[in-house]
């Protein structure tokens, strides 16, 4: 397990990196994305799902997390799956050079993973993958506390829809639908 590289740290006056982790049984994989992603990430590393899943509890949130598929001890899919359990603000990805197409399938219905890569994978697309990435959870994230907002104050800015009840969960799949309902609005009003 890498902690977030600390070479990567910002200067005082710049903000923070955003947080990605890298997950693949290959430690040279690992260290060959990391030296690439360093500058525009804080990278972490971890050699497995189950040392991923424990530097994910320990540490601070990730925006995104890239796995690899075949991996001992606990596959791409089934560490993405918990992932999406226990952290389902982090945008997940799959990196893989298998061809199996039903563990593939998998791993995409029950992470809900955001992106799949196929190896060998050029570094400047796995970058602007993590950029992506980074986005969409920037996006989930003002979109959850947006809806928190209004959760808390009432009714929301402009309707006359009742907020959620605050107990009530909120899945990707409803806060990807939250965002494009927002960006259609927008787009109206420009």
């Amino acid at each position: 397990m890498t902690p977030p590289s600390s070479d990567a740290a910002p200067a005082a006056s710049q903000p923070s990196l955003p947080r990605v982790l890298l997950v693949d049984d290959e430690p040279a994989i690992l260290d060959g994305l990391r030296r690439h992603l360093r500058r525009s990430f804080e990278v972490a590393t971890a050699v497995g799902g189950v040392e991923a899943l424990q530097l994910m509890e320990t540490s601070e949130p990730f925006a995104a997390v890239l796995s690899d598929m075949r991996m001992p001890a606990m596959d791409g899919a089934a560490f993405l799956a918990l992932v999406r359990e226990r952290h389902p603000d982090t945008v997940r990805m799959l990196l893989t050079g298998q061809s199996d197409m039903e563990s593939t399938i998998a791993a995409i219905n029950d992470g809900q993973i955001y992106r799949f890569l196929a190896k060998p994978c050029p570094g400047s697309t796995v970058e602007a993958a993590l950029h992506d990435a980074v986005e969409l959870h920037q996006q989930i994230s003002a979109e959850r506390d947006a809806l928190r907002a209004m959760r808390e104050g009432g009714r929301p800015q402009g309707g006359d829809a009742q907020a959620p009840a605050a107990s009530t969960p909120l899945t990707l799949g409803d806060k990807l639908a939250a965002i494009r309902s927002t960006t259609r609005a927008s787009q109206r009003l420009q």
